[in-house]
């Protein structure tokens, strides 16, 4: 049972990961008095002096200045790329248990580990390339911005765990899988 986060103006706190916490932190988060809950799961969470619904949907009382830089993460690095291999191009969306992460410039030469030399590569480029430097990918890797990645994320699959999140979501709706009881 997750809890969308919303920020004090309303809007979701983060697209990346999607502001989401487990009901045990937004239970806690209740209980210290940083979020309001608006919407409800009618699951109960008992305690000896506690009887309160689990939070579907819940808003902070202290305005959060929303991050204006991209966190560099592996994840962050599949989606810039589209999950795209930048050497073939293979689409690695329904198997990424054969993606990996390159240095263009291999670690053994002296790469660094930044935006601008990492990219996301299949598993069979990867071996190819080894640590060799004439192979260059097809996609020269920059730094993307907050929102080139918000508008990539609202293109993937989003799981949705209660009905009163789709008010707050700005998804297309073929790309939304409920995953509650109407």
């Amino acid at each position: 049972m997750d809890c969308l986060i919303l920020n004090a103006d309303g809007n979701i706190l983060s697209y990346f990961p999607l502001s989401i916490k487990g009901w045990k932190i937004a239970i806690k988060m209740k209980y210290e008095g940083k979020i309001d809950v608006l919407y409800e799961y009618d699951i109960k969470c008992r305690s000896q002096y506690l009887d309160w619904n689990l939070p579907a949907v819940a808003m902070l009382k202290k305005y959060k200045k929303p991050n204006t830089r991209v966190k560099f993460s592996k994840y962050s690095i599949y989606l810039r790329d589209n999950y795209k291999c930048a050497y073939c191009e293979l689409d690695l969306k329904n198997c990424m248990e054969m993606a990996s992460i390159d240095h263009i410039i291999p670690k053994s030469k002296g790469g660094k580990t930044t935006w601008t030399n990492v990219v996301t590569c299949c598993i069979d480029c990867n071996t190819k390339k080894s640590d060799r430097m004439d192979l260059l990918p097809k996609i020269i890797p920059k730094e993307p911005t907050i929102w080139e990645m918000i508008e990539k994320r609202k293109k993937q699959i989003i799981f949705v765990y209660h009905e009163s999140w789709l008010q707050f979501l700005d998804w297309d709706k073929k790309l939304i899988v409920k995953k509650y009881k109407k």
